[in-house]
């Protein structure tokens, strides 16, 4: 069996004693979300959306379908969509909408804006807005036409900032 390698920590602590820490700082964290009425905080980093939501004063949803959160706009509430990627030094990833069927491009439309969210770990380094009108179209390019799940888009930081992408933190 192959042992998983941590750093010199291990020759000192045990690799049995890091992994224990692990487990009941997670165990902590996910007691202190379900106090906060928060499900399931690992699933699809839905910590990321919660941070996002309270930095941008928006409401998030506990739900694990429908809009990541809800803001606020001129006294209307919209859905609206985050998107996260990690930055690993070299720069943030691509933005992915994925399982694009005709029923997503339709919940897609009802945002007013998407938010993209560029991570290191857990830390959120910026995020940035756009209007949904600028990029539905090309979204819908990518769409699957039916109920399949199977249509796909990326999108890189550059490309949203040319289409009107702007930061807010």
């Amino acid at each position: 069996m192959k042992k998983n390698k941590l750093p010199n920590v291990t020759s000192i602590l045990g690799q049995d004693s890091i992994i224990h820490k692990i487990e009941k700082r997670l165990e902590e964290i996910q007691h202190l979300a379900t106090n906060l009425g928060v499900r399931d905080i690992f699933r699809n980093k839905k910590f990321i959306e919660i941070f996002t939501a309270h930095k941008l004063g928006h409401e998030w949803n506990d739900k694990s379908y429908g809009a990541d959160a809800y803001e606020m706009i001129n006294g209307r509430e919209y859905p609206t969509e985050y998107k996260s990627t990690q930055d690993n030094g070299n720069g943030p990833n691509s933005f992915q909408f994925h399982w694009l069927s005709e029923n997503k491009i339709e919940k897609i439309k009802a945002c007013h804006n998407i938010y993209f969210i560029i991570t290191r770990g857990v830390t959120i380094l910026e995020i940035y807005r756009i209007s949904t009108s600028k990029i539905i179209d090309l979204i819908s390019e990518k769409a699957s036409g039916s109920i399949s799940i199977q249509g796909c888009k990326n999108f890189q930081l550059p490309q949203l900032i040319s289409l009107g992408a702007e930061r807010i933190l």
